[in-house]
């Protein structure tokens, strides 16, 4: 798999935003972009620290998502330089600790797989089933936040369609979705759906009924859990809307709250809003390793 790299020192889980010696933090890049710095020219990458001095030179077709050691976020889509100071200067001097949190588990993320030189798995990511010949990148068992999940599957060798099954909680199968390729998005909301508290998912060759996946468990939150998190939810979301930003960090946002299935229908949702920001596909495909979905 791709690498993510990151320049700087290893960061401490724990050490807010502002307690680190940079100004801005890269957490997403496109295009040919480098920092001018002390006469030395450094390749920007996802994680690169920005520094007091520096000069940032964007190049072809930009975009560079910042944050701001103060939890801010600063979008930049126009080639030419820009100075840090400079751009520091644009931010609010308010610190917004909803984005700062959730940018922090970002770059913890990346600082410890580039770190042990390769992915590693979350102490507590939700077990995997792992009987089936075909792999579902999902957990065994999950609540879901949201109203959407989509389910993606490894494809095997010269099979090209599928049939995910759905079942409800007595194992009695509600319908049968064909599928031509290895992804289904599932609306939860629909109405042979909406009122099944636990939905069973499975994925077999079509026509072939030895080449088939685990069940695998989507569980619909309570009421009282689903209003525990809506209100910090809403707050990020509130802040972040509009910006390409936003997915990543509510992305980050349910897989720090265990909401796996939610992450991944997010890191779609920012895959077919951004099919140019390949750095979506690398940090997707990590969210993916290190949680135990894929391997």
């Amino acid at each position: 798999m791709k690498k993510l790299l990151i320049f700087g020192v290893l960061l401490l889980f724990g050490n807010s935003l502002m307690a680190q010696d940079y100004i801005f933090k890269v957490l997403l890049n496109k295009g040919n972009n480098t920092i001018e710095r002390n006469g030395e020219t450094i390749p920007v990458k996802t994680g690169t620290s920005l520094q007091a001095g520096d000069m940032l030179s964007a190049n072809g077709e930009v975009y560079v998502g910042l944050i701001h050691q103060n939890g801010q976020t600063i979008e930049l889509r126009e080639a030419k330089k820009y100075k840090v100071d400079d751009l520091g200067k644009q931010v609010s001097a308010k610190s917004n600790s909803v984005i700062a949190k959730y940018g922090q588990y970002v770059i913890n993320k990346m600082s410890d797989e580039e770190g042990s030189g390769k992915n590693l798995k979350v102490t507590g990511a939700v077990e995997r089933g792992s009987e089936g010949v075909i792999s579902v990148y999902l957990p065994y068992s999950n609540e879901l936040f949201g109203k959407k999940a989509v389910v993606e599957w490894d494809q095997l060798d010269e099979v090209t369609e599928y049939e995910v099954i759905l079942k409800n909680k007595f194992d009695e199968e509600i319908k049968m979705l064909p599928v031509e390729g290895n992804t289904l998005a599932i609306d939860l909301e629909a109405e042979d759906l909406t009122n099944e508290s636990l939905l069973i998912v499975s994925v077999k060759a079509s026509g072939n009924d030895g080449l088939s996946s685990s069940d695998y468990g989507i569980k619909k939150m309570t009421e009282q859990e689903y209003d525990e998190i809506k209100a910090e939810y809403e707050s990020l979301e509130g802040i972040t809307q509009g910006s390409t930003l936003e997915d990543l960090l509510i992305a980050s946002f349910f897989e720090e709250k265990n909401l796996l299935i939610d992450a991944i229908a997010r890191y779609h949702k920012a895959m077919e809003d951004h099919p140019e920001m390949g750095d979506f596909q690398i940090l997707y495909e990590d969210f993916l390793f290190r949680n135990g979905l894929k391997e």
